[in-house]
């Protein structure tokens, strides 16, 4: 009988029973044509919406999930899938519109143009997380101001979003249920009435609904209690519903299993968040704003050896020391710092600490998320570094106080083997032993030149040490350069090069440590020429005003061998050259350089520099006119 309609049957008991079944037949078709018409209405009218509108919603959430699960584990290929799933909600949210009353339409254009804008905004902020994790671990260090506002605006939209789309999903829901309720008091008292009139017809009437109430009645029924169910919040049960036939009680039992898994769905959406959120790698935790705690995941369990039953509504004061006020009562949507958990044993774990908080349907706060991770090996890591530049500052303040003190031992003999090798030299000269002479002045040559490297290192220790003084003078500039470059003259001449001077007008008088102007210059002049061969080297010499004050600009440019971009970083640090085979080519310590920045610097000026490998090199010395003393600063200030 199932497989003929409720009219084919009603019309067998009206052929058999005229008269007295009449009535009876009016009465179910009645009763079946208003039930299946409400049905119907409710299936195409506040099913479609409830069904689009719950669609939308598992949409958002999978989306969410995909970019938060972008910004947990960096695999950036989900990013195109997320993008996919924002096209189906927009699409689901136009349904929605379309089919919906129009006092409802514009909240949903609301949640519309908010995606709109949201997707973007996450999709860039998770790239963003992505590009962080590579070079520095992920959104913890991220602190630019972009990142900020742009984190902050896609935690409202996303706020906004969900708590409409949530509103909307409930509002729909309580409609549907009600519209359920309401059929089921009336399919209810139908049934009742059907049930007092069919006691009062024919026994052969009876007998023929009794035939017939395996078809109507029971699934009716069974419906009508899994409807029950359904409105009680148990969606699953509507699995349980097997329509038979394809009467209008089998169509109806269909729509309505349709509805109940498409609300069972919602809930396992739920569930699969949850359990991505208790499988992080790292920490998290849920307070609500009364601090009690009220979702923890495994991660947290095992980093301090609770369990589950142990932690949630604890206070939070007891794995740390309490919420900070900032965390909850801060507009902003992110908090970035620094705790300490308190695991169960009593350890205390240094952890780098991120809250996001939780507002409630009316934008208040309703407590906060705090994903931290462990930063205990990090911490080690800062301690041991920290203390090995202690150690090493330590032994380099000693090494230079050492050298510093040593100066005058060291160069007394030297210059005791130079005066005697002087004397030596010209004695056998004067009694004929010309034979002895060249070793004597390799001897000379070769004490002074480890007395020039002595010199050098002193100077750089006695500067790193602080006992460096200046000794100021005033003294004509013209007369000074004229002195260098007598004195550089052989060292230009010995490879063939030419050296230019160009002197600016009225240069006049400097004042400054005039030794260490000299040595300055004159390490400048000598490298030009120890780098440089058949070439020329310029110095250019001239004042100006900066910022005020005068200066003296002192140029050295040559067209030697130059330097690249990686030779230039070493320029100026100790005991380095620009590479091993220029050390073994030309020789030198390595430390002309540095010492005469250092002095440079002591006056207050600088030297700068700048090259083009193969093409030449220009060295820029930058000296005030009158140079002031920086410890007869200290003095006057103290």
């Amino acid at each position: 009988m199932s497989r003929f309609s409720l009219s084919f049957k009603f019309a067998l008991l009206l052929a058999s029973f005229i008269v007295a079944v009449g009535l009876l037949v009016g009465l179910f078709v009645d009763a079946g044509a208003r039930v299946a018409g409400d049905m119907s209405n409710l299936k195409d009218r506040a099913f479609p919406e409830y069904e689009k509108i719950s669609a939308a919603h598992d949409s958002f959430k999978d989306f969410t999930a995909m970019i938060e699960e972008v910004v947990t584990t960096g695999e950036g290929n989900l990013l195109e899938t997320a993008s996919k799933t924002g096209a189906v909600l927009v699409g689901h949210l136009d349904d929605v519109e379309s089919i919906s009353q129009e006092d409802r339409k514009a909240e949903i254009r609301v949640l519309r143009t908010a995606f709109v804008e949201y997707e973007p905004l996450a999709i860039e902020l998770a790239k963003l997380a992505i590009s962080s994790e590579q070079q520095q671990g992920g959104l913890a260090g991220l602190n630019s101001e972009r990142i900020r506002r742009l984190s902050v605006r896609v935690a409202d939209l996303r706020t906004l979003i969900d708590d409409g789309l949530d509103r909307l999903v409930k509002a729909r829901k309580a409609a549907f249920e009600t519209t359920l309720d309401t059929n089921v008091a009336l399919l209810g008292s139908r049934s009742t009435t059907a049930a007092a009139i069919a006691a009062l017809s024919l026994v052969g009437i009876m007998v023929f609904l009794l035939s017939l109430s395996r078809g109507i009645v029971s699934p009716i029924r069974s419906l009508s209690e899994t409807t029950r169910e359904v409105a009680q919040g148990n969606f699953a049960a509507g699995r349980n519903i097997e329509p038979l036939g394809n009467d209008e009680v089998a169509q109806l039992a269909r729509a309505f299993k349709a509805m109940a898994a498409s609300l069972d769905s919602t809930t396992v959406s739920k569930t699969y968040v949850d359990d991505i959120i208790r499988n992080m790698k790292d920490t998290l935790i849920v307070v609500d704003r009364s601090e009690k705690i009220r979702t923890v995941n495994r991660a947290l369990l095992r980093l301090l050896g609770y369990t589950e039953a142990e932690l949630v509504d604890q206070p939070f004061s007891i794995i740390s020391g309490g919420v900070p006020d900032e965390a909850l009562k801060t507009k902003s949507a992110q908090a970035t710092f620094e705790t300490v958990y308190r695991a169960k044993d009593g350890r205390e774990i240094p952890m780098s600490f991120s809250t996001g908080v939780l507002k409630n349907a009316e934008g208040q706060a309703s407590g906060m998320i705090a994903v931290a991770q462990d930063i205990t090996s990090r911490k080690r890591q800062e301690k041991e570094l920290k203390e090995a530049k202690v150690a090493a500052e330590a032994a380099n303040a000693t090494k230079s106080q050492f050298l510093a003190t040593m100066s005058h031992e060291l160069r007394t003999p030297l210059n005791a083997i130079i005066g005697y090798t002087e004397m030596m030299t010209e004695e056998a000269e004067d009694n004929g032993h010309d034979e002895y002479v060249p070793d004597l002045k390799k001897v000379h040559s070769s004490a002074k030149h480890l007395l020039a490297l002595i010199n050098d290192v002193l100077d750089l220790s006695k500067i790193e040490a602080g006992k460096m003084d200046l000794y100021l003078e005033t003294v004509e500039v013209k007369p000074l350069i004229d002195d260098v470059v007598s004195v550089v003259a052989p060292l230009v001449d010995k490879k063939a090069n030419k050296l230019a001077v160009n002197l600016g007008p009225n240069l006049g008088s400097i004042h400054a440590d005039i030794t260490k102007v000299r040595q300055s210059l004159f390490n400048l002049l000598s490298n030009a020429s120890k780098f440089t061969e058949r070439g020329t080297i310029t110095l250019d010499v001239y004042r100006s005003w900066h910022l005020g004050a005068e200066i003296f600009h002192f140029i050295v440019s040559d067209t030697g061998i130059g330097m690249n971009k990686e030779q230039l970083g070493r320029m100026f640090q100790a005991f380095t050259q620009a590479d091993a085979s220029t050390t073994r080519k030309f020789g030198g310590t390595g430390l002309g350089l540095v010492i005469s920045r250092n002095f440079c610097q002591m006056m207050g000026g600088d030297i700068t520099v700048e090259s083009e490998e193969g093409k030449g090199t220009k060295f820029t010395i930058v000296l005030p006119v009158v140079v002031v003393d920086p410890k007869a600063k200290t003095a006057t200030a103290v």
